[in-house]
C-alpha cells in the first residue's frame, strides 16, 4: 500500500505554528525480500558488550559506534540502568555511518524472527514503509500516555512518527544536515577570513588551500551514503527549498536544468576532495579537519558531538553554500519490534528516551537538538544554541539520505546513484539514474525523460584509451537519441581492480550491459563456461563481422560454435619505448637496445649519467608480470615461448632460468619507487626525461598522443624481434542484462570499420578489422600494423590471451613476489605449479 507524503509541511511547523498543511504525492512503500548474504564475505557484527549475569538485558540495536553519538547513547542507558538495578541495556551497535551495514544486519534479524528489543531508525519514511506497514511493529500508544510524549513533542513530530492512528518510534533529536565546518587555524593560515556562503566562494576558497597543499575538503564515503548526503545539500541549494521538497512529492521534476546543475557542481567539488575518500569513514575525514590535513567538511551536526567528544575547539560552522535559510532535517528514533524479548522493560527504556532529562544528556553530546519542546539549552554549546535558533525560523526540508523524505527504496536507489556518479562522473547518466528512481517511486515523475541508459563497464580511465572509449560513446549517442552510454569504468591497470568489482556484480545477479575483457582464455574460461555469457550470433550476422574480422580472431572469440564477445583492436605487447633526447644525448645507438648485450650496455651509460634506465609502475603486480613476459619472449624462442602454455615447453627448463636471470639484471635497473606508481605514471617518467626507457604494450603509444608528446621512439625489446606479443579488448553480453538491444547496438559499433578506426587512432593499437585505413594513424600504428603482418604471433598471458584466468593470476602472483625476492630458483618452481595446476603440465 502506499501513503500520503505529508511530513514535510508538518516539519516545517514543528515549532513555528501548529497548522496543518497538505502536500499532495504518494511514495511507493518498500518491499522487503529476504536476502542472502553474499557468498565468502563476513556480514558486519553487533559489537560485543559485556553483560552482568543475572540482570534481564535489553538489547538496543544502532550504529552509534563512535564520538558523541555514542557517549550519548551510553548516557540513556546509564540512566536507564540506575532506575532499573535488575536490567541493563546492552548496546548491540554495528558501525557503518547513517547505518548502511546496521541496516542489513537488521534486516536479516527481523526477517529471521530474531528481533532485537529495539533499533535506532530515522524517523519518517524509514521506518514507516519499511517496518510498520508490513506488520513488525507493536504501536507505541501506552509509551506516550505513560510518560506525557503527546504534550512533550510538537503536533508536526507527532504527525510524523504517526501511522493509521498510532505513534510507532520515539524520537530523541532533531538533526541537521547541511553544516559547513572548517579548521580555523587552517583558514587563517590560509588567508581566508569567512567561510565561504556560495559555491563560487566556495571554489575560489579550495584552489587558494589547494595551491598550499591542504586538501580542500574531507569527503569518508565508505559506503556511499556520505557521498549522497553531500550531494542532497549541493540539491537544496542549487533548486531552493520549494523545489528540493517538490522533488520528493512530484512537483519538480528530476530533469529540471536545475539539477544537472547540481551534478555539475558536485562534479566540480570532486577535484578538491582526499584522493583516500572511499576508504575512509564520516568520522575519519572530520578527524583530517581536526588534524589540520583538511580545511572543511560537509557534514550533519553529529560532526559537534565528534569535536566535543574529541576535545577539538579549534572548529567554525556555516550553512552549507548557498543553503542559508534552509534547514534539512531528520530525526533519530527508537520503536518496539512485534516478538521483542522484554517489551515491558523496553517500553520503559523508550520512556527514558523521550524525557526532558534523556534528551537534554544525549543531545549535548551528540551534537544535536531535543525533539521536545522544553529542553532548556543554555548548558549547549554554541553551534547547539544556533541550530535551535535556526530551527524556529529557516525553512525546513527533509533529508532523503537520513529517512526523511522519501522511501526506502527511493532513499536506496537515489544512494546508489551519486555513489556511482563518484566514480563515472557521468551528469547525464547519475540524473536519468536518479529520475528512474523516482518514476519507479510512483511519485508522479515523467518516464519520457529517461534515457534508456546502456552501462558500459571498462578500466580505461586515463590518457588514449579514455579518450577512444568516449568517440566510441559519443558515436553511439548520436545515432540512438533515445539511449545513451553511461561510462562506468574502474581505474587499474590491465583490470586489476575492475575484474574484481566485476566479479561481485557478476556472481551478485547485478552485470553490466557490457564489460571490457581480454579476448581468449579470459572471457570463455571465466564467464562463458559457466553460463554467465550470452552467445552473439544475431550481432555478428547483423553487423557483418564475420568477413569483417581475420578467422583468426573469429576463432579466438568463438567456443562452442559461437561468437562471445566483439574486439575492438589489437594490441602489442612488447614494445621497448624510449625518449629520443635523452638516448641521443647519451650516445646510444637505438638499435643496440633490442639486444640483451646492447641493453645492458645502454643501461649501465644511462645508470652513470644519473638518469633511470628503465621506468617500472608495477602499483599492482601486472606490469612486473607484463614486462616479465615479454623478457620471456626474447629469451626463447617463439615455439618455446607458445609451448610453455600448452605444456610442449619445460617451465623447469634453462631457458626460463635464463629468462628469470635476465628479468632480474633488468629490474635493477628499473626506479625505486616503482611500486608506487601505475603504468601511465612510469610513462611519465620517460615524458618528463626522468627515465630513459619503458617497456609495455603499445597503449603507451596512445598516452603519448594525449599528452602531446612527439619526442619518443620505439623498438623491439631485447630478444623479440620478429615477434608480436598479441592481446585485444573486447566486449560481450552478460546474461540478465536490463538493456540488451541497445547493448547490441552498441557492440555493432565497437565492431564497425568507422567505431574501429575512430577509436584505435586514439587508444594506440591497431583494428581487429581487415579493412581499416591507416593513412591518418601515427607512425607507430602503421608500423605496428605492417609487423602484424609479418612477424610472429604469440599470445600474451598477462592480457588473457594465453592461459585461463587462475592459471594468469598465478603467473602474476609469483613474479610480482620475485620482484620482492628475487629468488630465481623458488620463482620457478612457483612458475612450474601454477602451469601443473592449470592441468596442462603433467
Amino acid at each position: 500500500m502506499s501513503k500520503k507524503n505529508v511530513w514535510y509541511s508538518l516539519f516545517a511547523v514543528v515549532v513555528i505554528a501548529s497548522i496543518l498543511l497538505t502536500a499532495c504525492g504518494e511514495t511507493k512503500t518498500a518491499e522487503i525480500q529476504p536476502t542472502t548474504p553474499p557468498k565468502a564475505t563476513t556480514p558486519p557484527q553487533p559489537t560485543a558488550v559485556p553483560t552482568t549475569p543475572g540482570k534481564t538485558q535489553v538489547e538496543v540495536f544502532s550504529w552509534w559506534t563512535t564520538g558523541g553519538e555514542a557517549n550519548g547513547l551510553q548516557k540513556l542507558m546509564d540512566q536507564f540502568n540506575a532506575a532499573h538495578p535488575n536490567a541493563e541495556v546492552i548496546n548491540a551497535a554495528v558501525a557503518g555511518g547513517a547505518g548502511s551495514n546496521a541496516k542489513a544486519v537488521l534486516k536479516t534479524r527481523m526477517l529471521g524472527g530474531d528481533p532485537p528489543d529495539s533499533f535506532q531508525v530515522h524517523m519518517g519514511h524509514e521506518l514507516i514503509d519499511t517496518w510498520v506497514t508490513t506488520g513488525f511493529m507493536e504501536p507505541l500508544d501506552d509509551v506516550y500516555a505513560t510518560y506525557g510524549l503527546n504534550e512533550a513533542f510538537p503536533q508536526g513530530v507527532l504527525d510524523i512518527v504517526s501511522y493509521d492512528g498510532h505513534p510507532w518510534s520515539v524520537p530523541v533529536n532533531i538533526h541537521r544536515s547541511n553544516v559547513l565546518w572548517y579548521n580555523k587555524t587552517v583558514f587563517a593560515n590560509a588567508g581566508i577570513e569567512n567561510a565561504p556562503t556560495t559555491w563560487a566562494e566556495f571554489f575560489t576558497v579550495a584552489e587558494t588551500l589547494k595551491a598550499q597543499g591542504i586538501t580542500p575538503l574531507a569527503l569518508g564515503d565508505n559506503g556511499p551514503w556520505a557521498a549522497a548526503h553531500l550531494f542532497e545539500d549541493i540539491l537544496a541549494s542549487a533548486v531552493g527549498p520549494d523545489a528540493y521538497k517538490g522533488l520528493w512529492d512530484g512537483t519538480t521534476s528530476w530533469s529540471d536544468p536545475k539539477v544537472t546543475d547540481a551534478l555539475n557542481t558536485f562534479r566540480n567539488i570532486l577535484n578538491y576532495i582526499n584522493e583516500d575518500h572511499a576508504a575512509l569513514t564520516w568520522d575519519q575525514a572530520n578527524q583530517l579537519v581536526i588534524d589540520g590535513k583538511a580545511a572543511m567538511t560537509i557534514m550533519g551536526d553529529w560532526c559537534d558531538g565528534d569535536y566535543v567528544a574529541k576535545g577539538f575547539t579549534d572548529y567554525g560552522w556555516a550553512p552549507v553554500p548557498g543553503t542559508q535559510g534552509v534547514f534539512v532535517a531528520l530525526s533519530d528514533t527508537f520503536g518496539l519490534p512485534k516478538g521483542s524479548k522484554n517489551p515491558e522493560l523496553t517500553k520503559e527504556f523508550l520512556g527514558v528516551l523521550g524525557s526532558k532529562e534523556g534528551q537534554e544528556a544525549f543531545n549535548i553530546l551528540k551534537g544535536s537538538i531535543c525533539a521536545r519542546k522544553d529542553c532548556d539549552y543554555s548548558a549547549f554549546d554554541a553551534y547547539l544554541q544556533s541550530a535551535a535558533a535556526d530551527w524556529q525560523k529557516d525553512t525546513i526540508v527533509p533529508s532523503v539520505v537520513h529517512g526523511a523524505a522519501a522511501s526506502e527504496g527511493w532513499a536506496t536507489a537515489y544512494i546508489d546513484a551519486i555513489g556511482a556518479f563518484v566514480t563515472t562522473k557521468d551528469v547525464a547518466g547519475a540524473q536519468n539514474a536518479l529520475i528512474q528512481a523516482a518514476v519507479d517511486a510512483d511519485s508522479g515523475q515523467e518516464s519520457g525523460k529517461i534515457k534508456v541508459p546502456v552501462e558500459v563497464f571498462s578500466w580505461w580511465t586515463t590518457g588514449g584509451e579514455a579518450n577512444g572509449l568516449q568517440k566510441l560513446m559519443d558515436q553511439f549517442n548520436a545515432a540512438h537519441p533515445n539511449a545513451e552510454v553511461i561510462n562506468a569504468a574502474v581505474a587499474g591497470g590491465a583490470g586489476s581492480n575492475a575484474k574484481a568489482v566485476l566479479k561481485t556484480r557478476m556472481l551478485g545477479g547485478d552485470p553490466p550491459d557490457s564489460f571490457q575483457v581480454h579476448m581468449g582464455h579470459e572471457l570463455i574460461d571465466t564467464w562463458v563456461t559457466t553460463g554467465f555469457m550470452e552467445p552473439l550470433d544475431d550481432v555478428y550476422e547483423t553487423y557483418g563481422l564475420n568477413d569483417a574480422f581475420p578467422q583468426g580472431v573469429l576463432d579466438i572469440v568463438s567456443y562452442d560454435g559461437h561468437p562471445w564477445s566483439v574486439p575492438v583492436n589489437i594490441h602489442r605487447s612488447n614494445v621497448l619505448w624510449y625518449n629520443v633526447a635523452i638516448i641521443e644525448a647519451n650516445g646510444i645507438d637505438p638499435a643496440t637496445l633490442s639486444t640483451w648485450d646492447g641493453w645492458f650496455a645502454a643501461a649501465e651509460t644511462l645508470k652513470a649519467a644519473g638518469v633511470t634506465p628503465l621506468a617500472l609502475g608495477d602499483n599492482g603486480p601486472w606490469a612486473a608480470a607484463h614486462l616479465f613476459e615479454v623478457v620471456l619472449a626474447g629469451t626463447l624462442t617463439p615455439d618455446q615461448y607458445k609451448g610453455l602454455w600448452d605444456g610442449t615447453t619445460d617451465w623447469n627448463g634453462a631457458e626460463v632460468t635464463l629468462a628469470l636471470e635476465n628479468f632480474k639484471k633488468m629490474i635493477s635497473y628499473t626506479n625505486d619507487d616503482h611500486a608506487a606508481l601505475s603504468w601511465d605514471q612510469a610513462n611519465q617518467l620517460v615524458i618528463d626525461g626522468t627515465a630513459a626507457m619503458t617497456i609495455m604494450g603499445d597503449w603507451v603509444d596512445g598516452d603519448y598522443v594525449a599528452k602531446s608528446f612527439t619526442g619518443y621512439g620505439w623498438a623491439p625489446p631485447p630478444g623479440s624481434d620478429g615477434v608480436y606479443i598479441a592481446l585485444s579488448d573486447t566486449f560481450g553480453l552478460p546474461k540478465g542484462v536490463k538493456n540488451p538491444e541497445a547493448i547490441k547496438a552498441f557492440l555493432g559499433v565497437l565492431g564497425s570499420k568507422e567505431g574501429q578506426e575512430a577509436f584505435n587512432i586514439l587508444k594506440g593499437s591497431i583494428c581487429a578489422r581487415t579493412d581499416c585505413d591507416y593513412s591518418a594513424f601515427d607512425a607507430y600504428l602503421q608500423s605496428s600494423a605492417a609487423d602484424w603482418q609479418v612477424d610472429i604471433i604469440v599470445p600474451s598471458v598477462v592480457h588473457g590471451a594465453a592461459a585461463s584466468e587462475g592459471w594468469a593470476t598465478s603467473f602474476i602472483d609469483a613474479i610480482g613476489a620475485f620482484v620482492t625476492t628475487g629468488d630465481v630458483a623458488a620463482t620457478q618452481a612457483a612458475l612450474a605449479a601454477a602451469c601443473t595446476d592449470a592441468g596442462v603440465c603433467q
